[in-house]
């Protein structure tokens, strides 16, 4: 079994959607599903591509909203 990571050029929450499915470098053939996404978003983590999202805690997440907030009532 190969779980094979693919990417777009556009986005679910688009009115257009996502088209154009791309296969990426990154892959798994760990057989249980669950520890093959984790595989698999350990390497996109550590990948270091331009143009990719943040990842933090979720510790991290909620004081960054809370710093927000805190930023919006000043």
């Amino acid at each position: 079994m190969c779980w094979d990571l693919y990417h777009s050029d556009g986005s679910v929450n688009s009115t257009r959607g996502a088209r154009h499915m791309t296969k990426t470098v990154l892959f798994s053939l760990i057989e249980d599903e669950a520890q093959a996404e984790n595989e698999v978003a350990e390497r996109v983590i550590a990948a270091g591509w331009p143009r990719l999202p943040v990842v933090m805690t979720d510790e991290d997440f909620a004081q960054m909203l809370a710093d927000a907030a805190e930023e919006n009532e000043e």
